[in-house]
């Protein structure tokens, strides 16, 4: 990787760590006698403020500049990581931060996603996200590990340090970063609109390929409880799960150049989906960690497919929105995968709750496919 990539890279690595030092955010406040009742509603606060914040992130940096709101994004996760180190354990302060906390994340994510699909050539987008995204994942081997640790041996000064870290890593990186000229010099050319973004993206299919593929991704948060009511070890599903990730985007990055990217999301979608159904199946943890891995390919590509949409589909000044509208709803999904699972889980079982999923992941996965076979067709056809 150049040396933007590598930055890219570690930023990724730095806002999904900030987020993945949370898991243990929960076990910390029980540690210290934190209302059990209140605890989800601090953790929650995250994720709602992380979500509601995305539509209007593209304005933000079509206002202040994309490297300048990472900046700034930055900075307001490393105070606010400063301020959870005084912060009292009580519910007001601590749901207050943990709103500001979500809003870096998701104006960060949006910022560093739209700077790619900016800064970095068509002809090199696609492997550039298959990179850089890895950064992503490594947070699952490098920090839960160490929160883990902290948590367990009562070093909680030193893990509740790590958010601040991050944060003042964030901002060092987008500091860093080369200001990028947006329109590339077009002046005249103003940012477009929503209406804009709706008119001239194919919306439907988008939105169907972002939400079927999302939901199948958050199914991983349930992973735990499948394991457990098979008598299996989650963990097993989990690092064969990042290995293959991180194994197809680096195996394949060549090929996710020169394959259209919009023809990679069925098969990803369909890979993820046997994962989950061979999950449900199997009765040792060496067939999970296999159906860990197959879930992985397709994660592997899936993700980085979608991101590199705003770019592949969009001209440069809808990609601020572009970026904004894919991250909604992969949000959206993560939101209300877990109101699915509870339903279905509380109807059935856990077993049948994956499994519907996953079907229903794999027929949807043929219709989405014919939609973006037709599109592709007539972005030929019309010799775009």
């Amino acid at each position: 990787m150049d040396g933007p990539l590598v930055k890219l890279f570690m930023g990724n690595y730095a806002i999904f760590g900030y987020s993945t030092i949370f898991f243990f955010f929960a076990p910390y406040l029980e540690f210290h006698g934190f209302p059990s009742e209140l605890t989800g509603w601090v953790i929650s606060a995250f994720y709602a403020s992380s979500i509601l914040v995305k539509p209007l992130a593209s304005s933000i940096l079509e206002n202040f500049g994309v490297r300048r709101t990472m900046m700034l994004a930055g900075s307001l996760g490393f105070g606010s990581g400063l301020a959870l180190l005084v912060s009292p354990l009580s519910f007001l302060p601590l749901f207050i931060l943990r709103l500001v906390m979500g809003l870096c994340f998701g104006i960060f994510l949006v910022a560093i996603m739209a700077y790619q699909n900016i800064a970095v050539p068509d002809s090199r987008r696609g492997a550039s996200f298959v990179l850089t995204t890895i950064g992503s994942v490594c947070p699952m081997f490098t920090l839960m590990p160490v929160c883990d640790l902290l948590i367990s041996s009562g070093n909680h000064g030193i893990y509740l340090l790590l958010p601040a870290i991050m944060g003042g890593l964030c901002t060092y990186l987008a500091y860093s970063l080369k200001k990028v000229s947006p329109l590339r010099g077009s002046d005249d050319e103003a940012w477009g609109s929503y209406k804009d973004l709706f008119l001239k993206a194919p919306i439907f299919a988008l939105t169907v390929s972002i939400l079927v593929f999302a939901f199948a991704d958050a199914s991983i948060i349930y992973i735990s409880s499948l394991s457990f009511a098979k008598g299996l070890t989650p963990s097993y599903f989990m690092v064969a799960f990042a290995a293959g990730s991180i194994f197809i985007r680096i195996a394949g990055r060549n090929y996710f150049n020169r394959m259209p990217r919009i023809l990679l999301v069925a098969p990803s979608i369909i890979s993820m989906s046997a994962g989950l159904l061979i999950a449900t199946a199997v009765n040792n943890n060496l067939f999970l960690t296999g159906a860990g891995f197959i879930y992985g390919l397709g994660v592997g590509y899936g993700y980085p497919a979608h991101l590199a949409m705003a770019g592949d589909l969009l001209p440069i000044s809808l990609r601020p929105k572009g970026t904004s509208f894919i991250l909604f709803f992969m949000d959206l999904s993560w939101f209300l995968l877990p109101l699915y699972m509870g339903y279905v889980s509380a109807m059935t079982d856990i077993l049948w709750a994956y499994r519907s999923l996953a079907l229903v992941s794999i027929f949807m996965a043929v219709i989405i496919h014919a939609m973006w076979v037709r599109f592709q067709r007539q972005v030929m056809s019309d010799g775009r």
